[in-house]
């Protein structure tokens, strides 16, 4: 007989759950029977993962469209308040900020003031936004939030501009919010190993995707994140 898993009815909230890394954890967390709220900017591709999690027999998600470049407070503030309703009893298990915006490797001159408030919305105000809404949610379950980084010696680079910066301020907010919140809330900024990903192969064109390690990798390590008890060595 088949152990239950520790994560079998969480409710985890994912962003970026289309992505590379946010689509493979996503599979596996419904197919341990963790109950998920899924967000992503493309209801179609929402739509097209809901399919993936049914055919691998996995808890249908709640799908949740929306986009960081042009969500305003209300949104946010609105999807805090439907959680809230709906989750009133046992409160947001897990937070897994997974969305994540880079478009490839430039000198500052050559980075458009567009691009640089589209990664900012992206990789750190959309995220902070929803943890601003989410964290007493977080707090009332005693539970796990989960930011995607970057590998420290990647952020303050030449040619990494605002992709860099924007995942140093991540780390920084992140960091902070773990001290805040030590005995109700356990934060880890989880720097992925290198995977097949957009993003790798926008900044390391020359590389073989085929030859990095799998996204399962970094999936086993998250969800064995998630799995913690809450304890202050437990946070990274």
């Amino acid at each position: 007989m088949q152990t239950p898993s520790a994560l079998a009815g969480r409710k985890i909230l994912i962003t970026g759950a289309t992505g590379v890394l946010g689509r493979a954890l996503s599979v596996t967390l419904a197919q341990m029977g963790a109950e998920l709220i899924l967000l992503a900017r493309r209801k179609s591709r929402l739509e097209e993962l809901d399919d993936v999690i049914a055919e691998a027999g996995g808890t249908p998600p709640t799908l949740v469209e929306l986009d960081f470049l042009r969500a305003d407070d209300i949104l946010y503030q609105e999807l805090a308040g439907a959680l809230a309703q709906e989750h009133a009893a046992d409160g947001l298990h897990g937070l897994v900020l997974a969305s994540g915006l880079h478009t490839g490797l430039h000198p500052l001159e050559h980075l458009s003031i567009k691009d640089w408030r589209k990664i900012f919305d992206v990789n750190l105000n959309g995220p902070f936004l929803l943890v601003h809404q989410l964290l007493p949610l977080l707090k009332q379950a005693q539970g796990h939030l989960i930011g995607i980084t970057a590998p420290q010696d990647n952020m303050s680079h030449a040619f990494w501009g605002a992709y860099g910066a924007s995942k140093a301020a991540l780390d920084a907010l992140l960091a902070g919010c773990a001290e805040e919140n030590e005995k109700t809330l356990q934060v880890t900024r989880f720097a992925p190993a290198p995977m097949p990903s957009p993003i790798r192969g926008a900044v390391y064109p020359g590389e073989t995707l085929d030859s990095l390690p799998p996204v399962q990798n970094n999936v086993d390590q998250i969800v064995a994140l998630l799995e913690r008890p809450l304890s202050p060595a437990g946070r990274i």
